[in-house]
């Protein structure tokens, strides 16, 4: 998948469900690009979480991709991860 088309999970959720740090991966220069882009905007100055995670990210220069929940099983993201958002809210 091309850097354009990745789908990055929250920064912190690595962290709550274990993920090995095997499965995250460096940000590239265009992530940190696009970190420092998004920290530019006003809006992010409203949402703390937004920033916290955004935080998060820029001090440990590593992302997962969504591709990284698959270390629990093949379907966690479709039988677990997916789910539980829907039912319970928060960014998809």
């Amino acid at each position: 998948m091309k850097n354009k088309d990745t789908v990055v999970i929250f920064t912190c959720l690595p962290f709550r469900l274990s993920i090995p740090k095997t499965a995250l991966i460096p940000l590239t220069k265009h992530d940190q690009s696009k970190l420092d882009s998004l920290n530019t905007r006003p809006y992010i100055a409203y949402q703390s979480a937004w920033k916290k995670e955004l935080d998060i990210m820029a001090t440990c220069k590593m992302k997962a991709e969504i591709q990284a929940l698959t270390y629990f099983s093949s379907d966690y993201l479709s039988r677990v991860y997916l789910p539980n958002k829907l039912q319970f809210g928060g960014w998809i």
